[in-house]
């Protein structure tokens, strides 16, 4: 898998688990970096790239920092809600049958 296509796919993950279209995400970018939902779809396929100031800013608009974007990770994740943000982004890519399974063991768990 091409860098662009492994970035864009997590542009779309964060994307979708904050709900937002990709023509919410383009009016969010403010006018100086204005971009149409089309280069947001060409961003997430891996088609097109984006200069440094507005990838900041989108990875900002979505709640990261370009950090996870690009490595995977983010330098400050040890927080509980950085936590649950990466539990939630792996938990999009699950089957429903496996989300039935860690369900139950999040239940162990939460039984202690």
């Amino acid at each position: 898998m091409s860098f662009l296509v492994n970035v864009g796919e997590k542009i779309k993950m964060r994307r979708l688990i904050l709900g937002m279209t990709q023509s919410e995400l383009a009016r969010s970018m403010p006018d100086s970096l204005k971009l149409s939902g089309k280069q947001i779809s060409r961003l997430e396929t891996g088609t097109s790239g984006t200069g440094l100031e507005t990838f900041t800013e989108l990875a900002k608009l979505l709640g990261k920092t370009p950090d996870y974007f690009l490595l995977g990770s983010e330098k400050s994740g040890t927080d509980a809600q950085s936590l649950i943000d990466e539990i939630t982004e792996n938990l999009c890519l699950c089957s429903l049958e496996d989300l039935k399974n860690i369900l139950a063991i999040a239940k162990t768990f939460s039984n202690r």
